[in-house]
């Protein structure tokens, strides 16, 4: 069975390598997950292997709280976000990182915190 992953609009791939090249990529455990589900066992084993040379970004205690207080924020505005969603937010708002995504609910989050991110929504969806 192949992979279910469909490639990536050019302009993504090439930021991607680009900051990858730059090493200026980090990540943390809920992204490896989604990352990793889409793929074969084969093929997952690479892409954990790739994986694990960038730098993890732990969600600590402190990453924890600060998504519950992030989703209690949304909650307040009406607003509803999936628990991964959140974890990845509040790693990045935590430790002060960029959000390189293609997915508008990280627009947002990022509309009602702190959250720095670099959007390719529109891109993705072309």
């Amino acid at each position: 069975m192949a992979s279910q992953r469909r490639r990536p609009p050019e302009a993504i791939a090439q930021r991607s390598r680009q900051l990858l090249s730059n090493e200026r990529v980090a990540t943390n455990e809920i992204v490896r997950f989604e990352l990793l589900t889409g793929y074969t066992d084969e093929l997952a084993a690479l892409v954990s292997f790739r994986l694990d040379s960038l730098e993890l970004l732990n969600m600590n205690r402190t990453v924890w709280d600060e998504t519950r207080l992030l989703a209690l924020r949304l909650k307040r505005a009406g607003l509803a976000q999936g628990l991964p969603d959140l974890l990845i937010a509040a790693t990045a708002i935590h430790y002060d990182a960029v959000l390189v995504h293609a997915d508008s609910d990280f627009e947002t989050i990022a509309q009602y915190s702190d959250l720095r991110s670099e959007s390719y929504v529109d891109l993705a969806q072309a």
